[in-house]
């Protein structure tokens, strides 16, 4: 397999997490798993030139969801979490991007109210920045590789964006709505803000 010029990592549930919060707030939905259908070249086309495009390598890092296990409401919020992403994967191969399942999105109760002691259970993404740290270190040895593009602000990324800059490679750090990390920042060659209209515009293109 022949690499491609750049390649852009997507951290996906901190993608989706940003663009849910967006569109939630604009009135495109109602929560972030309604996410089935999105124009992420659109996303990226706004700094991206058809060219840069074309040589570059899409890669969507997701979790494994499991339903076994768990009962009621949160097994029901589990199911409709699968179902979104099985959706979700069919729109990005569509897009040429590549879906990799790495990690899982574990069940967490919640901490107490201090006011009623009620708890809010909610799912906790684990180990997809293991999994792209050791692929942005390992794909920064190939001599082809000229910059790699990151769509995440999880600070455990910063070693292995160090080691790539010590290998000469660049790096473009992507962020959205002005949620960026001041770290990931200093070590990139580049950065990129998306605004909510292109945010909101991706998901408008993709569900037309």
């Amino acid at each position: 397999m022949i690499m491609k010029k750049n390649i852009i990592y997507i951290d996906g549930e901190n993608l989706a997490y940003r663009i849910g919060d967006i569109l939630v707030k604009k009135k495109k939905i109602n929560d972030k798993n309604e996410i089935i259908k999105y124009d992420f070249r659109y996303l990226f086309s706004s700094f991206l030139t058809e060219e840069q495009l074309k040589d570059s390598e899409i890669r969507y890092y997701g979790t494994r969801i499991k339903a076994s296990g768990l009962k009621g409401d949160s097994r029901s919020r589990a199911l409709q979490i699968i179902e979104s992403q099985r959706r979700l994967k069919r729109s990005l191969e569509k897009q040429n991007i590549k879906f990799i399942t790495c990690g899982t999105l574990q069940f967490r109760d919640g901490k107490k109210c201090r006011n009623c002691g009620k708890k809010t259970p909610f799912f906790q993404e684990k180990g997809v920045d293991v999994k792209m740290a050791v692929d942005i270190v390992t794909d920064s040895l190939d001599p082809k590789l000229e910059k790699i593009v990151l769509v995440s602000s999880d600070s455990d990324l910063l070693p292995a964006i160090k080691q790539v800059n010590q290998r000469g490679k660049e790096v473009e750090y992507v962020f959205a709505d002005n949620k960026l990390n001041w770290g990931i920042v200093h070590n990139s060659t580049k950065k990129h803000n998306i605004s909510k209209n292109t945010v909101t515009e991706g998901y408008t293109k993709a569900n037309k």
